[in-house]
């Protein structure tokens, strides 16, 4: 059964499941394990068209130059999310957790 946006459930966990990973880094202080410019209050510091925009390079660039477990973790990451109302939204409900 799909969710919104047309995507199935397992995408929809995957995407919440890199969102809570980004959000406890910084809830357990090991955010220092992530590059800098590429943390959760950098994502949640976006709106938008641009918080969509910057999530997507987020998952790039954490999958392609972070190091280690960090890169194993996000390589070949992408978001299926097309409304930056739909990533608002995830990220604000995370926010509030």
């Amino acid at each position: 059964m799909p969710r919104p946006e047309g995507r199935w459930y397992h995408e929809y966990v995957t995407e919440l499941t890199y969102l809570l990973f980004l959000k406890m880094m910084k809830e357990t202080n090991q955010e220092f394990q992530l590059p800098k410019g590429y943390r959760w209050s950098d994502l949640e510091s976006q709106e938008g068209i641009d918080q969509l925009a910057f999530y997507r390079a987020m998952l790039v660039h954490l999958g392609n130059e972070a190091s280690g477990r960090i890169q194993a973790i996000f390589r070949n990451a992408n978001t299926s999310i097309t409304q930056p109302k739909n990533q608002a939204k995830r990220v604000s409900t995370e926010r509030s957790k």
